[in-house]
């Protein structure tokens, strides 16, 4: 009789630990959490300007960058990635490659930061892969070298040619 009431106090227990776990910690950091995405932004031939993620990431689109107008979703990548990059990683979908680079900035003091100061680094680049199987398969990346990095905004921004899984490289 005492070990069926353990387990019945172990099985009205559990549910209550699993509820704290799952829905009081960050969504990010769990399966099923689900990404952070944006709204979906529309961008024309004439260009414009995607500001997803609460404002971290603004992608500034000229005219002439697209052959048809696209509509850009951008958001975190729920997959972890074992490199400890400084900033969170984000995708950019649909896969574009842009007929005119376009301007990728990145404010690492909001949502993507992870506590690392960009602005005591060497240099800073962007690598982008094509999706994420690419990403996940460590296949080699696009680099976009020589990022600047505006300590007073907190961001790090380059010109890209083409949208995708993008991380963000520092050296020191």
């Amino acid at each position: 009789m005492k070990r069926r009431d353990v387990l019945k106090g172990i099985l009205l227990v559990l549910p209550v630990i699993l509820a704290v776990v799952l829905y009081g910690c960050d969504k990010r950091d769990y399966p099923g959490g689900g990404p952070s995405y944006s709204e979906e932004v529309m961008i024309g031939i004439d260009g414009g300007v995607v500001t997803a993620m609460e404002g971290n990431v603004v992608i500034t689109v000229p005219a002439g960058a697209l052959t048809e107008s696209v509509r850009f979703v951008v958001h975190d990548l729920m997959n972890k990635s074992a490199v400890p990059y400084p900033l969170n990683i984000i995708v950019i979908d649909p896969f574009v490659e842009f007929k005119e680079p376009v301007q990728l900035t990145l404010n690492y003091d909001g949502c993507l930061g992870t506590g690392v100061d960009l602005c005591d680094a060497a240099s800073v680049s962007f690598l982008i892969w094509d999706n994420e199987a690419d990403f996940i398969n460590q296949h080699t990346p696009k680099v976009c070298t020589c990022c600047n990095v505006n300590g007073k905004l907190c961001t790090v921004s380059n010109r890209i040619s083409r949208t995708g899984v993008i991380a963000t490289l520092a050296e020191w």
